[in-house]
């Protein structure tokens, strides 16, 4: 992995550097498994690495760079509570757990999937404002008519 793209030898160069960290360092103070296990638990689906693609985060296959990442956590020992990404994985969790940015995600994938929806959607609050103000004035010209 070189500037967040994963090529065919990723998986074994992490396989390494994890084993590496494991046989020298105490499991607490293991980067790179905690790495591992934080985007494996990120990253669940393609959409996932989907989206941090388009972001330009991670490059490579979609499918591909999750069954890396799902087959590389099953032979790693990590704290997940004391690893080097804890705090971060907090955030994400309290973030996510916010019932706001759940309904926001929720109205983008569901109503605002494509520009049309977005332009039907600003005509719709267009017309309904413009409708408003013809109600007004027919309203305002019935009780004040003109002298």
């Amino acid at each position: 992995m070189v500037n967040g793209v994963f090529h065919d030898s990723t998986m074994t160069i992490l396989l390494n550097l994890a084993a590496f960290e494991q046989c020298h360092l105490k499991i607490s103070d293991s980067v790179i498994a905690s790495y591992v296990s934080f985007m494996e638990c990120l990253l669940k689906s393609p959409e996932d690495v989907g989206h941090l693609h388009r972001h330009k985060i991670i490059l490579g296959d979609d499918a591909q760079v999750v069954d890396m990442f799902k087959s590389i956590s099953k032979e790693m020992l990590v704290n997940v509570h004391d690893g080097y990404y804890a705090d971060l994985s907090r955030e994400v969790n309290v973030y996510y757990n916010q019932r706001r940015n759940r309904w926001r995600a929720s109205l983008i994938h569901k109503y605002f999937y494509n520009p049309w929806a977005i332009i039907s959607l600003a005509a719709a609050i267009i017309l309904l404002f413009l409708t408003a103000i013809q109600s007004f004035y027919a309203v305002y010209s019935y009780h004040r008519p003109n002298s």
